[in-house]
């Protein structure tokens, strides 16, 4: 979802592009931006709808696995917060 079927949906590019240049601060800001802005098709800055609502889709299809009773908008929340959660970059 979030890195085949809504970037070819939305024309927008799901790789991340280093920024070879500048200081710690800018480089870090920069990669920190890069959850919620990405490159489209057209070169241009967009939105990064694919990493938000393809998590959170991928979130809502796992709990098709677990009984009814745990099958929850809370639960779904919970998974697509943890997946786009800075803390998942650094887990092992």
């Amino acid at each position: 979802m979030t890195e085949g079927l809504f970037p070819i949906a939305l024309h927008e590019d799901p790789r991340y592009f280093v920024k070879g240049t500048g200081g710690f601060w800018k480089r870090t800001g920069y990669a920190i931006s890069r959850e919620f802005i990405t490159r489209g098709d057209d070169g241009l800055g967009h939105f990064n709808t694919p990493e938000l609502a393809g998590n959170a889709v991928a979130a809502g299809i796992s709990n098709f696995y677990y009984p009814a009773t745990d099958r929850s908008f809370g639960n779904t929340a919970n998974k697509w917060g943890t997946t786009n959660s800075p803390g998942y970059l650094f887990s092992t």
